[in-house]
């Protein structure tokens, strides 16, 4: 499936939308690096390629957050360790004084799809992020959420 034919046409993909789910699973699979099984999943992605480039927006959830929590991907740092360093765009603001906490609930808050919850157990931050492409994933209770935002 060739996502990117730069043709300024968007590619979107629903759970709620019977076609293509063999595909998107697979796609899926790739993303989080994590095998889906029999998990219950829920998704919308939308990729769009053309004349002004790349833009990307993922979501998806899905009831493996143990699965996560034991295994993150390489490559994904827990938000404390990736906020430690002086990668903090996620909540970089002028006052330097900003609660991590509550800039990572901001920043969830404001980016989420409405079928993700809407506060967080743990959050990883994938090292390469920065304001124009970034993945963060998250768990609440048993769910993982994951979404992604690339502008290139």
């Amino acid at each position: 499936m060739d996502l990117h034919p730069y043709d300024d046409e968007q590619r979107r993909f629903r759970h709620d939308d019977l076609g293509d789910q063999a595909a998107v699973r697979g796609l899926i699979e790739r993303l989080l690096r994590l095998p889906i099984g029999g998990h219950v999943l829920r998704y919308d992605l939308a990729f769009f390629s053309g004349g002004i480039g790349i833009i990307d927006n993922l979501f998806i959830s899905i009831d493996a957050a143990e699965a996560w929590r034991a295994r993150p991907p390489d490559g994904f740092l827990r938000a404390e360790d990736a906020l430690a360093t002086d990668d903090r765009w996620p909540i970089d603001d002028e006052d330097q004084d900003v609660d991590p906490d509550a800039a990572l609930q901001a920043f969830i808050t404001h980016h989420r799809a409405p079928f993700q919850a809407p506060a967080y157990d743990q959050v990883w931050i994938e090292a390469d992020s920065d304001w124009n492409s970034w993945t963060v994933a998250y768990t609440c209770q048993r769910w993982l959420h994951w979404m992604s935002h690339d502008q290139g």
